[in-house]
């Protein structure tokens, strides 16, 4: 099943796409590659914070977290974003993103085409140490 994950950021970026055009086109592609699909929105969450116990990249992301628990209990196996900043733009969170969408064997699809994950290598991705993304990140 597809998950179509819709997310808008803080009003400095107005000019991406609504939540309903993310939403429109998402289920456009779902239904011209004949997945099933399930829907997540989120509305102006910010996408990482510093919590007392330290970093949690998904944070006040409630709709991004019950995606992430439908990929661990294999209900979601691809996930559609209409651009990859509706992930994150973040590289630390970007980097458990895709450790978590690797380990689970998920295809990604940015505006309509397939992302390739295993170009990007987490040493790649500044900021983000091996040893913290697998005590916060990689636990799924």
């Amino acid at each position: 099943m597809l998950g179509i994950y819709c997310r808008t950021n803080t009003d400095a970026y107005a000019d991406l796409p609504s939540i309903m055009e993310q939403k429109t086109a998402g289920i456009k592609f779902a239904e011209d590659h004949n997945f099933e699909y399930k829907l997540y929105k989120e509305r102006k969450k910010p996408g990482f914070t510093k919590t007392d116990d330290g970093f949690d990249p998904f944070d006040g992301r409630p709709s991004f977290m019950n995606l992430i628990n439908d990929i661990k209990n294999g209900i979601i196996n691809s996930v559609w974003v209409s651009e990859d900043l509706r992930l994150s733009k973040n590289p630390y969170t970007w980097a458990c993103i895709l450790g978590i969408f690797k380990k689970h064997k998920i295809a990604l699809y940015v505006d309509g085409k397939e992302f390739d994950m295993y170009k990007y290598r987490f040493r790649d991705v500044s900021r983000c140490s091996k040893k913290l993304m697998e005590e916060t990140c990689i636990r799924t």
